[in-house]
């Protein structure tokens, strides 16, 4: 049970992010879509590229320890003073912003 719980947090707390990254997104880039709109293709394809390499790198990061030892202490600090519970939360919330962000711009 305890681990079904932390799956819906997890969940809960990704996608609510994801939803609140893309109304401030929105809210801000809208007044330059119509101007650059080149620009924001170009945005979209670096930011699903982003997403898409997170999320197929997090199953091997999450794996290995060698990625945590490289680190360096100033990115361990910021990492380790989030209020997230863990990493694999940091990693695919970012990735969905990116998908969010992705998603507006390019459409």
């Amino acid at each position: 049970m305890h681990l079904s719980v932390c799956l819906d947090q997890t969940w809960a707390i990704r996608d609510g992010l994801g939803m609140m990254g893309g109304l401030l997104f929105s809210y801000v880039a809208s007044p330059h879509f119509d101007s650059h709109v080149k620009e924001f293709r170009l945005l979209a394809d670096i930011l699903n590229d982003i997403a898409l390499t997170i999320d197929m790198a997090l199953p091997s990061i999450m794996t290995c320890d060698w990625f945590f030892s490289e680190l360096n202490t100033t990115m361990a600090s910021f990492l380790h003073s989030l209020p997230l519970p863990s990493t694999y939360l940091f990693l695919t919330s970012i990735s969905t912003l990116c998908k969010v962000a992705c998603g507006i711009s390019a459409g």
